[in-house]
């Protein structure tokens, strides 16, 4: 990423599509200050966030708190379940 502008994104999955959007969002010339990707199993997203430097993870039971502080979230899971309410 050649730089970054004040805006932070919230990934929701940390599976194959959880980590493409993430590299997506990193490889462009201008991406967000800081993704943060939320997981149900912390571990997954932790994989994720050692990989590169301005990523964050979270577990699942934190979404709520991290949705309010971002400006845009990719929902990357396959789930029968309600997110968010």
């Amino acid at each position: 990423m050649d730089q970054s502008i004040n805006y932070d994104v919230v990934v929701v999955g940390a599976g194959q599509l959880g980590s493409g959007i993430v590299k997506t969002l990193l490889a462009g010339t201008v991406g967000p200050e800081r993704i943060t990707v939320v997981n149900r199993t912390l571990s997954r997203a932790q994989d994720i966030a050692t990989e590169h430097e301005t990523v964050e993870a979270r577990g699942l039971d934190e979404l709520h708190d991290v949705l309010a502080n971002s400006d845009a979230v990719f929902f990357a899971v396959e789930t029968p379940d309600v997110l968010l309410r």
